[in-house]
């Protein structure tokens, strides 16, 4: 929804409370529902694409990527950049090869040495998002890697674990 003049007193009773505080004429707000029972809301504003994102608590703030529909937020996790898509889903932002380091010390190098045991339920499980945008979901990943880990079987190499 377009705040406008018109709009703008309903708007702000209908936002977190920190959105609100902001808001101007000109933002975009909208209602999300990334998993049942989840809801919050996303607002960006028009100068500077700056945006928040709430779900349900107090808001993270970050920078809109109208081309991506994705908002970049200013905090990270364990050094990761964090992006919410428009729907409200929770990425982490990685380059490609920070994900297939990531991927093969969680994941892959059980499945090398033969340790069968949660790997497939781990390789379902796993998504994140890499190539600072778009982003990627881990089901897409697993396939450019498994060329790689078929290489390295074939070889008789391990993976090269950093």
């Amino acid at each position: 929804m377009w705040v406008t003049a018109d709009n703008f007193v309903r708007v702000r009773e209908d936002i977190p409370a920190d959105q609100a505080e902001r808001l101007i004429p000109g933002c975009e707000t909208w209602g999300m529902e990334p998993a049942p029972g989840v809801k919050g809301r996303i607002t960006v504003w028009p100068e500077g694409h700056e945006a928040a994102v709430s779900w349900g608590g107090g808001s993270f703030w970050g920078i809109w990527h109208e081309k991506d529909d994705v908002v970049e937020l200013n905090e990270a996790v364990h050094g990761f950049t964090l992006a919410v898509t428009r729907d409200g889903t929770l990425w982490a932002v990685m380059t490609l090869e920070m994900f297939r380091h990531w991927y093969l010390n969680q994941f892959l190098a059980k499945e090398v040495a033969g340790d069968q045991r949660g790997v497939a339920e781990t390789r379902l499980a796993v998504k994140v998002g890499c190539s600072i945008l778009p982003i990627y979901r881990g089901r897409e990943m697993i396939g450019i890697l498994e060329d790689e880990i078929a290489e390295q079987k074939d070889h008789g190499g391990g993976i090269p674990l950093q």
